[in-house]
């Protein structure tokens, strides 16, 4: 750590946080800089070792998932510091062992990437707590990362203020501190590293970015955290190439075997490029981004064009597979909430925005959409599918099953695209061993949303209770053409794919 802290903490605090903001005014503020730092500028990646050992069959924790956003930020709340960092150690200890556990670590730190400042002094207060702990430090320092670009606002550098553009290198300044402190108690903390080249891409230094990455991948060489902020860094409106980010992913394909999730750098490119797009060609290459490899972000975009262009079943289905992967984030969440109110499934979507309206305080939105939510609410009155599904809850709630199901059979008669009520039925039909009708629920619901892959992947576990396992296979591999996770899991782990 001797050699590498001096050149975080020295150049990139004091250099190139200024190269930063000459980006950003577009002025240049300390010519030759990339000579200074003296790094690799075009570097990709390391090279797989050949005498690396075949990785052991992943078998994922039981406990992945857990804790929520949620449970975190209230943890944190609560000021019960101990069990906070107890909890993540636990978590970021796998990710030494097994590279394919920093999916479940991201996720984690994850929830600090948030604007709220009212859990900054609450994270103070937990430095303090656990000052030895690398925990506290990289939730510091995402959400330093997310304060510095809500400082600077998103309009172009001629329409940023000096003094955002102060606010955003105040926050920065923080976020390296923050990794290098990190870095310090693990030189092999791969969210450090992607915190720092993150930052030495907000300040234009292709060189830093290389720098870093080769630092960051001689320990984790498998790491997708870091080959995706290096790939990141290389895109073109960073001042890199789509060939500098091709290079990357030439570079990770032979340690995919060693992590899958390394699969998404595939479509970084096509992603880059289709989000700057609009309509057909927009979703052209943002359909190529999927295809590469699943990634939360890809299915955020391409929600966000189909809500865009009207197409707020299909913006649902999107959402809905990006919060598998990452769950309870923010941007997936707001797009779930808005395509179900467009889809008028008022409940679900107050449920949502509960859960958006916790994980990320200060959305502008929430208030608005809250009362937009209460007079839908209230212009539904108790003629509406939406009333019959509630009625059947409360029914099946009560125990009176009976009730429930003809509940459930009048909300699908008056929305037969009503997916909730199909649910229920389907667990009060199977409970009767009726397969034969809930097949037919699940007919009728997919003649009104044929894209719908979990309706696909619900009929198949009813084939398979029923026995017919040709229409099970052949309702799971549709669902897992639609995109389903689930349904592609269980593909490959029967060997139909």
């Amino acid at each position: 750590m001797d050699r590498y802290a001096p050149v975080v903490l020295g150049v990139v605090v004091s250099l190139a946080l200024s190269v930063g903001v000459s980006q950003f005014l577009g002025v240049s503020l300390i010519p030759g800089m990339d000579r200074l730092l003296g790094g690799p500028q075009t570097f990709a990646g390391i090279d797989r070792d050949p005498s690396a050992p075949t990785p052991v069959p992943f078998e994922r924790p039981e406990d992945e998932g857990s804790p929520t956003r949620v449970e975190i930020l209230r943890t944190l709340r609560s000021r019960d510091f101990a069990t906070l960092t107890q909890t993540l150690e636990a978590k970021r200890a796998r990710v030494a062992e097994d590279i394919r556990h920093e999916a479940e670590w991201n996720r984690v730190i994850a929830t600090f990437s948030i604007n709220d400042p009212s859990i900054t002094p609450l994270i103070e207060d937990w430095l303090a707590a656990s000052p030895d702990s690398v925990v506290p430090y990289l939730a510091s320092g995402t959400h330093m990362y997310s304060l510095a670009f809500n400082a600077r606002g998103t309009k172009t550098a001629l329409n940023t203020t000096r003094e955002q553009i102060a606010g955003m290198e105040h926050f920065l300044e923080k976020v390296v501190a923050d990794a290098g402190a990190a870095l310090k108690r693990d030189h092999r903390e791969v969210l450090a590293y992607r915190l720092l080249i993150d930052v030495a891409r907000a300040g234009g230094t292709q060189t830093e970015c290389g720098s870093l990455a080769r630092d960051g991948l001689a320990v984790a060489p498998a790491s997708f955290r870091i080959r995706w902020a290096l790939a990141g860094c290389r895109l073109p409106r960073w001042g890199g190439s789509r060939a500098g980010v091709a290079a990357v992913w030439e570079k990770a394909k032979p340690f995919v075997a060693d992590n899958p999730d390394l699969s998404p750098l595939a479509g970084l490119a096509a992603y880059d490029e289709g989000r700057l797009l609009k309509g057909d060609d927009a979703m052209r290459l943002l359909d190529q981004a999927v295809a590469a490899g699943p990634y939360p972000a890809f299915f955020l975009e391409r929600a966000r064009e189909h809500y865009a262009n009207d197409r707020d079943q299909e913006a649902l289905e999107d959402a809905n597979l990006g919060l598998i992967l990452s769950p309870q984030d923010p941007d997936l969440l707001e797009y779930q909430f808005l395509a179900l109110a467009n889809l008028n499934r008022a409940d679900e979507a107050s449920e949502v925005l509960d859960v958006l309206a916790e994980v990320d305080p200060t959305h502008a939105d929430v208030p608005k959409w809250r009362d937009d939510i209460q007079r839908m609410v209230a212009a539904v009155g108790a003629d509406s599918a939406w009333a019959s599904y509630k009625r059947g809850r409360e029914l099946l709630k009560a125990g009176n099953d009976s009730g429930a199901l003809a509940a459930f059979e009048e909300a699908v008669r008056r929305d037969p695209a009503h997916f909730d009520s199909y649910e229920n039925i389907d667990y009060l039909l199977v409970k009767q061993r009726d397969y034969d009708t809930v097949i037919r629920h699940w007919s009728n619901y997919l003649l009104q949303r044929p894209r719908d892959g979990r309706a696909y992947l619900e009929r198949a576990g009813t084939n398979r209770h029923k026995g017919d396992m040709a229409a099970a296979r052949a309702d799971i591999t549709k669902a897992c053409e639609l995109g389903t996770a689930e349904a592609c899991g269980i593909a490959r782990s029967q060997g139909w794919q």
